[in-house]
């Protein structure tokens, strides 16, 4: 990774990534049938390949920069070549821009848009995605915010136009696990740091199935609560308690009124 610093503030940093050396698990990585099939394929210990996340390299160059007294600007190229030996070789780039800015000194804007083009063997599609967010700290005695979000990718349009394609697969969830890919995400988080040792969250998001032109076969999938504490009595050690539930029967997808829950416990050390 290559860093520059153009002035006070602005920085361009650049960087060739390889993904062939990742665990295929912690990676995530699945843009296409084989990388799925490779992905399922259970570890066998003759075979390290089984080990292995799908083999892509990646390039990238980012610019961050002030715009003004309280805003800032970024704007990101990437480029993911396939490397792996199949013959369903996907080829993708993704531009995106943000920026940052503060209207009020209690409250923080974010806005951001994606564009992806991508080549699947001879077909060439492209696709987009958005992001909202907008956070608030509260008049209350403590430090705590109240956050809305809203997340968005576009699904299947036409023949031109295809359903978002990340290039994780990494579950945009605590409980629900579904990409980013096609999906559009609406919530609310509030956060507080209760002392200096102890800060919680809570939050409530709704996932649905991005719409097409046509508004049609729309997938509901639900909506998932989700709340922890988090403990830090020193700066390199981190104690995290965390729940939450996920509500089917909020969406379209699931007949029944089953509810799906979680808990985690997590200690964290760094050194």
């Amino acid at each position: 990774m290559l860093f520059i610093k153009t002035g006070v503030s602005t920085k361009i940093s650049a960087g060739i990534f390889y993904t062939g050396f990742q665990y295929k698990e912690t990676a995530k990585i699945v843009m296409t049938d084989d990388d799925i099939k490779n992905y399922i394929k259970p570890f066998n210990t003759y075979n390290i390949d089984d080990y292995f996340a799908s083999r892509r390299m990646l390039a990238a160059i980012r610019l961050d920069l002030p715009v003004g007294l309280n805003n800032n600007f970024s704007a990101e190229i990437l480029a993911q070549f396939d490397l792996n030996e199949s013959n369903q070789h996907f080829h993708s780039q993704y531009g995106a821009v943000q920026i940052e800015f503060y209207p009020h000194s209690m409250v923080r804007i974010t806005t951001a848009a994606v564009f992806e083009t991508m080549q699947k063997n001879n077909d060439f599609n492209a696709a987009f995605g958005a992001l909202g967010r907008i956070r608030t700290a509260l008049p209350t005695p403590i430090n705590d915010w109240l956050t809305f979000t809203m997340k968005f990718t576009s699904s299947s349009i036409n023949e031109a136009f295809s359903t978002f394609t990340p290039l994780t697969s990494i579950p945009i969830g605590n409980i629900f696990q579904y990409s980013i890919a096609g999906v559009t995400l609406a919530g609310m988080e509030y956060s507080a740091r209760i002392n200096k040792y102890i800060s919680a969250e809570i939050s409530f998001n709704y996932y649905m199935q991005s719409y097409d032109l046509t508004f049609e076969n729309t997938n509901y999938f639900g909506g998932e609560t989700w709340a922890s504490l988090i403990f830090q009595p020193l700066e390199d050690v981190r104690i995290t308690l965390g729940g939450g539930t996920f509500f089917h029967n909020l969406g379209n997808m699931e007949s029944s009124d089953a509810v799906t829950w979680k808990i985690i416990a997590g200690l964290t050390l760094s050194f």
